[in-house]
């Protein structure tokens, strides 16, 4: 695994974050979206992306981009998600293209949606939450426009359960913070060179260092984002330049606490209580 982690990609697979905010206020969220009903999230505007994949397809050959995920937050909260898909397909017009959900408004969607996501082939992939949702009518729904729509966990049950990925406790605390080795933490961490992230001019290695912000300002805390926690795509000058930061631990990597990932919780609503995330 520790091979892998830092072996530059040459495939990448990215999603794209459009809104902070949820619907859901889960546990423990990776992104930090119940801290949208404290603080104000960020909503990204279609101009922003199209510059972003621009400058990507600038940079990457079509051979080169494999997956696409329009995610949030929960992304049908974004009153013009209709036209993510388009701009994606502007630029990568063979890439796989998804959009995850929750599920809870989508059976609310304008045809505008429905033509979108037909037009340019996204897959609706629906995570399963215990939840009251006719699942049933949602495929049916889906099949009715002619859009691909896939269940994380299609066994019939709704199972979803909650992990926590914890943070340390000890901001600024270097004494506390010494065994704490951004390296070694990457290495171990599930997410690291995994699940990456694209947002507002710069590419992140994980999910949650481009919402720590969010975090910050939700509870008033210091957690230090560096320039060199993300790259920035207008000054890179090639896909292996990206393709090897993104396998080079962050500096914030030394705040995550991967040996004390724990999952198996049951689902439930955040309290907003630091501690969800901080250990």
């Amino acid at each position: 695994m520790a091979v892998i982690k830092t072996t530059p990609r040459r495939i990448l697979s990215f999603a794209v974050d459009i809104i902070d905010a949820c619907n859901l206020n889960c546990r423990g969220c990776l992104t930090f979206s119940p801290c949208a009903k404290r603080t104000e999230g960020l909503k990204m505007e279609p101009e922003q992306l199209d510059r972003d994949l621009k400058r990507i397809s600038e940079l990457f050959d079509q051979e080169q981009l494999q997956l696409i995920t329009i995610s949030g937050g929960e992304p049908l909260l974004h009153e013009r998600v209709s036209e993510f898909p388009y701009i994606v397909r502007k630029y990568f017009p063979k890439v796989h293209l998804r959009l995850v959900t929750n599920g809870v408004l989508l059976l609310r969607q304008p045809e505008a949606f429905w033509s979108a996501c037909r037009d340019t082939g996204l897959v609706i992939e629906q995570t399963k939450y215990p939840i009251e949702l006719d699942f049933d009518q949602i495929r049916e729904t889906a099949k009715y426009h002619g859009v691909g729509c896939d269940f994380m966990d299609d066994t019939g049950e709704s199972q979803k359960t909650l992990m926590k990925f914890p943070i340390s406790e000890n901001i600024m605390n270097e004494d506390k913070l010494r065994d704490q080795n951004e390296r070694n933490n990457f290495m171990r961490c599930w997410e690291a060179n995994q699940c990456l992230r694209l947002g507002y001019g710069k590419m992140y290695t994980c999910s949650r260092i481009p919402h720590m912000e969010l975090f910050n300002r939700c509870f008033g805390t210091d957690y230090p984002i560096s320039q060199a926690d993300g790259i920035d795509i207008y000054k890179a000058q090639s896909s292996e330049e990206i393709f090897a930061f993104l396998a080079t631990p962050a500096p914030f990597c030394r705040y995550c606490m991967p040996d004390k990932i724990t999952g198996g919780f049951p689902w439930g609503t955040s309290e907003l209580d630091p501690h969800e995330w901080i250990e």
